[in-house]
């Protein structure tokens, strides 16, 4: 018997060996395998508060909510329709979109469809906040985001030049997000807003890439047993695989930052114009470590700290980079930067602050 029990433990600790292997080379793989893969493009207008929430800033909050939920997922690409956005940057500039149009934003289905074509996009997106509601106890928030997407290929036109009057509609969601539910919690709405939202944006696009209204309403459902066996075998395959992700990662850590994991070296604030300030760095020096990501946040007047750019693109910048364009910014106002680096090791470094600049 015991002969049996060692040469099972042999052959799962193979098996984790194995999969460690694999998922090692995994990455390069299914990057190679997806590389020619088309996305579909997914314009993005600014969702509507239709809601009595009395929260001024709820539409921006699902806005970006929408559209990095919508991103995340695997053959979709979402832009949304406002002044950050590259791909609207250079249209205005080529003269496809007109300023007035960019500030009123669609007036019409038929207008959202035009604004579609001109920007080169498969999808648009019109969606809203049909409802919130906020209870006591315990405290939460639920939210309802209902909307439609329209395919601008079969609703436009090319000969005369224009939509459809009466566009057809691809897809149409209403959706339920919810937040946590915390007994005896006193503060803010905000962060449970956050929350359920989050949750109604990632059921929206789940609709999008397919999913049925039911399937994304349906609970986690519960794991059926398996063998003993096996889900020793499980066990030890997961944690190979956590192992795997923790080292490659190099996430948000909550232990803080190390000591030994030196900051990016802030520039200069370039401002361009009245409307994009310009944010340069050097890459640490003197440093072993492997640069994985930086991370640049930015604070408005006396404001909070906050990532920035479309989808909080500030977020997540490429290591090869040394600059990131600030294109939300206007006049009569103060701007502060600060970056920190992450490094392959899972460590990262304190912020480095820039000094301020005003337009």
């Amino acid at each position: 018997m015991t002969l049996i029990r060692t040469r099972w433990y042999g052959r799962a600790i193979s098996y984790a060996l194995l999969a460690a292997m694999l998922l090692g080379v995994a990455p390069c793989t299914l990057s190679s395998a997806h590389a020619g893969a088309k996305n579909r493009t997914v314009l993005l207008f600014a969702v509507a508060d239709e809601s009595s929430s009395g929260l001024p800033e709820l539409q921006k909050i699902a806005t970006d909510a929408l559209q990095m939920s919508i991103d995340d997922l695997k053959g979709l690409e979402c832009t949304d329709f406002s002044p950050t956005s590259p791909l609207v940057r250079r249209a205005l500039a080529e003269g496809r979109v007109l300023a007035t149009q960019l500030q009123t934003g669609p007036t019409s289905v038929p207008d959202a469809v035009e604004l579609g074509y001109a920007l080169n996009v498969e999808t648009v997106v019109i969606a809203s906040i049909q409802s919130y509601r906020s209870t006591q106890q315990p405290r939460s928030v639920e939210v309802i985001i209902s909307g439609q997407a329209y395919d601008v290929a079969a609703n436009y036109n090319e000969e005369v030049g224009e939509a459809s009057s009466k566009p057809a509609v691809a897809q149409a969601f209403g959706v339920v997000g919810t937040s946590r539910k915390l007994p005896g919690y006193r503060g803010s709405d905000r962060p449970l807003a956050r929350e359920a939202i989050g949750e109604a944006a990632y059921r929206v696009a789940r609709v999008l890439s397919g999913a049925t209204i039911s399937d994304v309403a349906k609970p986690t459902p519960t794991p059926k047993k398996k063998h003993k066996n096996r889900k020793i075998l499980t066990y030890v395959l997961a944690i190979a695989a956590i192992a795997w992700l923790v080292s490659e990662s190099g996430g948000d850590d909550d232990a803080g930052p190390s000591a030994d994991a030196l900051p990016p070296v802030p520039q200069p604030l370039e401002p361009e114009g009245t409307d994009t300030i310009r944010v340069r760095w050097e890459a640490p020096s003197g440093t072993s470590f492997e640069v994985l990501r930086y991370q640049i946040q930015r604070r408005v007047d006396d404001g909070d700290w906050s990532f920035f750019g479309a989808g909080n693109a500030s977020a997540d910048v490429d290591r090869a980079a040394r600059s990131f364009a600030d294109f939300d910014v206007a006049t009569g106002h103060s701007y502060a930067y600060r970056i920190r680096v992450f490094y392959t090791n899972s460590k990262f470094s304190q912020w480095a602050y820039f000094q301020g600049i005003a337009l």
